[in-house]
């Protein structure tokens, strides 16, 4: 049997499921119109829904889709997102992911990068502008600092980050 594709959100994630776990519903809802609750087996749900994107309470080693997982999320508490971008695998699902939430959430957004010398600015605007012409609406902003971690330091308070996957070897990933 063939189904027909699933109908794209309006963050372009497609098809969204969410599983338990404390903010995964909310979450869910922010980055789909209809998103689909999964019980039982996991994996075989996914198969067979065609999820494209699941919301999760943890990472865990389930890698047979993208998953975001709610980390102490308020809504009522945030007044800006934040996407952390760079060359990482997982910075086009960040921006994604951080354009859903600004709208979800009626607030502004950014794309945010950080460079460890003045000569990287370059390469860091046409990456971030990249994103933009594909987001618009997200400001853009290059932050210097010595770790991309530093990042954090530049953040209000009220502010939610979306982070994804670094780029670069394992031992990098795990030390970010």
């Amino acid at each position: 049997m063939i189904r027909p594709s699933p109908t794209p959100t309006r963050a372009g994630l497609g098809r969204v499921a969410w599983t338990r776990g404390e903010g995964c519903r909310d979450l869910a809802h922010l980055l789909a119109d209809d998103p689909i609750r999964i019980e039982g087996d996991l994996r075989a749900s996914c198969i067979d829904r065609r999820v494209e994107l699941l919301v999760a309470r943890k990472l865990t080693s389930f890698d047979l889709v993208p998953v975001v997982v709610a980390h102490d999320l308020d809504r009522a508490g945030v007044a800006s997102v934040t996407a952390a971008v760079a060359e990482g695998p997982h910075s086009g699902l960040v921006a994604r992911v951080a354009g859903a939430l600004a709208r979800g959430l009626e607030v502004p957004g950014e794309f945010a990068t950080v460079v460890r010398e003045p000569d990287e600015r370059a390469d860091a605007r046409r990456r971030l502008e990249s994103l933009h012409d594909r987001h618009p609406g997200m400001t853009l902003r290059i932050v210097e600092r010595p770790t991309a971690a530093g990042l954090v330091e530049t953040l209000a308070e009220d502010a939610l980050l979306v982070v994804g996957a670094a780029g670069g070897s394992w031992l990098q990933r795990q030390l970010l």
